[in-house]
């Protein structure tokens, strides 16, 4: 795998000493290329780890690799893309460096809090969504189904403060009242969301993507005893089958591109600039005259339709409507109104298409 100037090569076998062997040839492969090219790699951030379910070759196992006759330090964890992967794959060295994030994203809220002289709510929120959200929820899909109990609360935690912060409420306030006042979801909501995301997304990818193979068949089970680590599959199943307005997604559709955006359709002109060129930063007025000017330069004509459409969130909960009018932009005459619901789980632009 690799993304930019980080390399991760990754090997599977249930003895040690091949799965050492396939990782040598990898190594000794990338060393040829680096020296045919002419670059140097540098020893000093190459890492060699040992995933494993078995607790009990945690301390007695350490993989032995080497690239250019220098070997590469066995690590308890490493980095890659941001995630910290242990070697359990419990994610409990990551959940702690989220908490510490978010703690202290959360102390330079706190700043710009106050009753008399702090922020307002809505900004507040604007800032949590944007400062501290991104850092609980980065790849959350991926890591968030095999976290324990333990690490969930302490990102619980951490997510909990900074709603007090936004809802300015006591520490003695319920944790359930905090969230309500601020509007922001607890992290268990969070992760469920992320799972059910990345499970769906890949079951609608082709049979041959990992993502797909790794989603829709259970891996494996190599250990001396069962575990009860749970998987993104079996609690994104878990979640859908919790909520019975996400039945729909056992019949999954493909996802399909537009072969032809809907703006460049052969039988229909579309003008998405208004007359003047006008944009969202005018003053409300200029923006009214502008679009009358702009809709009355077609007349005339017997009929004259106004949609629009959206969805909650913009992934739930979908609404459009159509209004038809008769007589100038400037004065209409309202003929009729179509309002129309739209599925369980869309976005807004499926709203605004089927408006349309």
């Amino acid at each position: 795998y690799m993304y930019a100037d980080d390399l991760a090569h990754l090997t599977s076998n249930s003895a040690l000493p091949d799965a050492e062997e396939d990782c040598q040839q990898l190594a000794n492969a990338v060393a040829q290329w680096s020296s045919e090219w002419l670059l140097d790699i540098n020893h000093g951030k190459c890492e060699v780890i040992h995933f494993t379910p078995d607790p009990r070759e945690i301390k007695r196992v350490a993989p032995r690799v080497f690239i250019d006759n220098q070997p590469v330090p066995a690590k308890e964890s490493v980095t890659y893309l941001g995630v910290k992967f242990d070697r359990m794959l419990n994610f409990h060295l990551h959940a702690q460096d989220v908490a510490r994030k978010v703690g202290s994203r959360c102390q330079a809220l706190s700043c710009l809090s106050g009753s008399s002289w702090g922020l307002k709510q809505s900004d507040l929120k604007q800032l949590f969504n944007g400062f501290i959200l991104p850092v609980a929820t980065y790849c959350l899909g991926g890591w968030g189904a095999y976290l324990s109990d333990t690490s969930c609360a302490r990102i619980e935690r951490a997510i909990l403060r900074a709603c007090r912060i936004v809802a300015g409420q006591h520490r003695s306030t319920p944790a359930e009242a905090v969230h309500l006042a601020s509007g922001i979801p607890t992290f268990e909501t969070l992760r469920r969301r992320a799972i059910v995301l990345s499970q769906e997304k890949s079951l609608r990818l082709p049979a041959s993507n990992p993502r797909y193979v790794t989603a829709a068949k259970p891996p494996p089970f190599r250990g001396t005893r069962p575990t009860k680590k749970v998987s993104t599959r079996s609690l994104a199943a878990a979640t859908i089958s919790a909520h019975q307005q996400l039945a729909p997604l056992a019949n999954r559709e493909a996802i399909e591109p537009w072969p032809i955006p809907p703006w460049h359709s052969p039988s229909v002109q579309f003008f998405p600039l208004l007359l003047d060129q006008t944009n969202k930063a005018a003053d409300p007025a200029t923006l009214l005259t502008s679009a009358i000017a702009s809709i009355q330069r077609h007349s005339p004509w017997d009929l004259c339709y106004y949609t629009d459409g959206s969805a909650l969130d913009g992934c739930s909960e979908g609404g459009c409507g159509v209004v038809v009018t008769t007589g100038p932009a400037s004065a209409p005459i309202v003929v009729d109104t179509l309002p129309l619901s739209g599925p369980a789980v869309c976005s807004s632009y499926d709203c605004e298409c089927h408006a349309l």
